[in-house]
């Protein structure tokens, strides 16, 4: 099972998006979203923030926002064309459980509002201890 790819999605302001679930194949999760077009019409900035969210099997509680340790605590955000990196770690109360997928969500205000994102799909990894 494994993410499928989101090569590039045209998403407008207000507009959210999910990817599949998918099994968690190591304690460490490196998640890289890129901005490849924004265009903004509005006063406040176009931001695309994307969400990770965790569940120990199908049908569970999902467990949302599942926050970055790096580049910042919190959630993984992309104002701008380029490419974003966060990476979240395994084992505390907050932390990857057996799935994961990631939302996100188009923040702008005006229907006008629109960017092109693409998101990588995710890397995991184990922690050396």
């Amino acid at each position: 099972m494994s993410m499928t790819h989101i090569p590039g999605r045209r998403m407008t302001a207000g507009e959210t998006f999910y990817t599949d679930w998918v099994a968690r194949r190591g304690d460490s999760m490196l998640l890289r979203a890129e901005g490849l077009h924004m265009v903004d019409t509005g006063a406040s900035a176009l931001l695309f923030s994307f969400v990770v969210e965790t569940r120990e099997e199908p049908g569970a509680t999902v467990t949302t926002p599942l926050n970055a340790t790096f580049p910042a605590a919190g959630t993984l955000q992309l104002d701008s064309v380029g490419v974003f990196t966060g990476y979240y770690e395994a084992g505390s109360t907050s932390g990857l459980k057996a799935e994961v997928r990631v939302k996100v969500i188009c923040g702008g205000d005006s229907g006008d509002d629109y960017g092109v994102v693409r998101i990588h799909p995710p890397v995991f990894f184990d922690n050396a201890k």
